[in-house]
């Protein structure tokens, strides 16, 4: 791709199959479950209290809405990959490939398991 990603040019292959290449050469499939865009700024305001206590996907939100505006081109989004439920990959930078958008190379984390036994989940940050 010659753009910088967005959100919406995952948002269209939402349920489709990436195949990758983990950081230590695994090959593995990975459905993209979710895409999700950053809040707009000031929408989490009421989470600056410093004694609330705040759930992990929630503190993942605030930071990615108090980031600089002007931050990456292509704004900050979320990812969301689901991958097999009988291995677990390390954190690192992944090469994707997609039918359709070609191959890309993204630092994921692993998310720990799905609910109801989907497979291991795979955060990447654009930000």
């Amino acid at each position: 791709m010659t753009h910088a990603l967005t959100v919406k040019d995952f948002s269209s292959y939402l349920n489709t199959d990436f195949h990758a290449r983990s950081p230590c050469g695994n090959i593995l499939s990975l459905k993209l479950v979710q895409a999700a865009g950053a809040p707009p700024a000031g929408a989490l305001a009421a989470l600056t209290d410093p004694h609330c206590v705040v759930p992990p996907t929630e503190k993942l939100a605030k930071v990615m809405s108090s980031a600089k505006a002007e931050g990456r081109d292509g704004g900050q989004f979320s990812l969301q990959f689901a991958g097999p439920r009988h291995f677990q990959a390390s954190q690192g930078t992944y090469i994707l490939n997609h039918p359709k958008l070609g191959r890309l190379e993204v630092f994921m984390v692993p998310a720990g398991k799905l609910p109801n036994d989907a497979g291991y989940g795979y955060n990447a940050i654009f930000n």
